[in-house]
C-alpha cells in the first residue's frame, strides 16, 4: 500500500483533488463501505495542521439513502480557508454546497472541536446508520507504520 496516501480527483460531485475518508466515532470502528477498501488509516490533527494550521471550512455536498433503506450517506468536504479556487463564495454559488461550519486547527481544543463538528453528521433522522464521507483538501497523508490499523 505504501507509506503515503495522495490526493485524487475521482468524485463527480466534487471537482477537486482530495483525500477521501470515512468518519468513525471510535478507533475500533471498521469501514463498512466496500468502496473505501479494507485499509484503515488514522488522520490525526497533526496531519491536518501540517497541511494547513488555521481555519478550515466544512461543506455539505450531498446526502442520499443507501441501497439498504436504513442507511444514509452524507458527502462533505473540508477545505482550508484561503484556498483560491475553493473559497466560501465559490463553493456555495458555483458548486451549490452548504457551509456546515468552520474549524480552527491551530488552537488547543482543535481535536475536540473537529469531533464536535463532525459528530452532528453521524446521524440522520429516520435512519439506523449514517455514513459520513469527507473529502479533505490536502495533497498527501502519511500512512506508514503506526498509522494504519
Amino acid at each position: 500500500w505504501g507509506d503515503t496516501i495522495s490526493w485524487s480527483n475521482r468524485d463527480a460531485e466534487v471537482d477537486m483533488d482530495a483525500i477521501w475518508v470515512q468518519v468513525a466515532r471510535r478507533r475500533k470502528d471498521r469501514s463498512c463501505c466496500p468502496g473505501f477498501g479494507k485499509r484503515l488509516v488514522r488522520v490525526t490533527i497533526d496531519k491536518l495542521t501540517s497541511s494547513h494550521n488555521g481555519w478550515w471550512d466544512l461543506f455539505s455536498v450531498s446526502g442520499t439513502e443507501g441501497r439498504n433503506s436504513d442507511h444514509y450517506f452524507k458527502k462533505l468536504v473540508l477545505i482550508p480557508q484561503g484556498t483560491k479556487t475553493f473559497d466560501e463564495e465559490r463553493c456555495i454559488k458555483v458548486h451549490g454546497w452548504e457551509l456546515e461550519g468552520r474549524w480552527d486547527a491551530s488552537i488547543q481544543s482543535a481535536e475536540e472541536d473537529l469531533q464536535d463538528l463532525l459528530e452532528e453528521h453521524l446521524t440522520q433522522d429516520g435512519y439506523t446508520k449514517t455514513h459520513a464521507h469527507v473529502g479533505i483538501y490536502m495533497e498527501s497523508c502519511f500512512a506508514g507504520k503506526g498509522n494504519s490499523y
